[in-house]
């Protein structure tokens, strides 16, 4: 497996990624055994990046993943995805940062290495879409995320 440096960062990451997602499933549908065997594939053969999100099997995916790497040797890197509810009371910066800490619990881990912003972004917001202006003001998504940032959290 070739490895990649993800963009200005040091990680050097594997030009494909396990993706926990519903399409394969296999982290919300499959047996545990099925699950191991595959995620033990993938380290075999030098997938070193897994790749999951809340909304993939409303959890089940990244609880999956936070057992399944606590039983193997290997340290992969991991993403996981924010999604806001623009029409909700609760703030940009409070639904980031409670998406990440129970994206961190169901994960088993203190640190993501990567945070992606996982609501469609379109020039105006409308019903499920926000608009670069939920990321870029103040107190929008990149500044709650940056603050996880300094914090450690990914």
């Amino acid at each position: 497996m070739k490895l990649r440096r993800f963009g200005r960062s040091e990680m050097q990451v594997s030009e494909l990624a396990f993706g926990g997602g519903r399409s394969g499933g296999i982290l919300i549908n499959a047996d545990d055994d099925t699950r191991r065997a595959a995620v033990r594939r993938a380290l075999d053969i030098g997938i070193n990046w897994f790749d999951t999100a809340p909304q993939y099997g409303d959890g089940k995916s990244e609880e999956a993943l936070g057992w399944l790497l606590a039983e193997v040797p290997e340290i992969p890197f991991v993403s996981t995805k924010v999604r806001i509810d623009i029409t909700s009371s609760e703030s940009l910066v409070s639904q980031v940062e409670r998406s990440v800490t129970e994206s961190l619990g169901r994960l088993k881990r203190d640190h993501v290495d990567l945070l992606q912003i996982h609501s469609l972004i379109m020039p105006e917001a409308s019903g499920r879409t926000i608009s670069p202006d939920h990321v870029l003001r103040d107190g929008g998504m990149a500044d709650a995320m940056e603050r996880l940032r300094d914090q450690g959290y990914y």
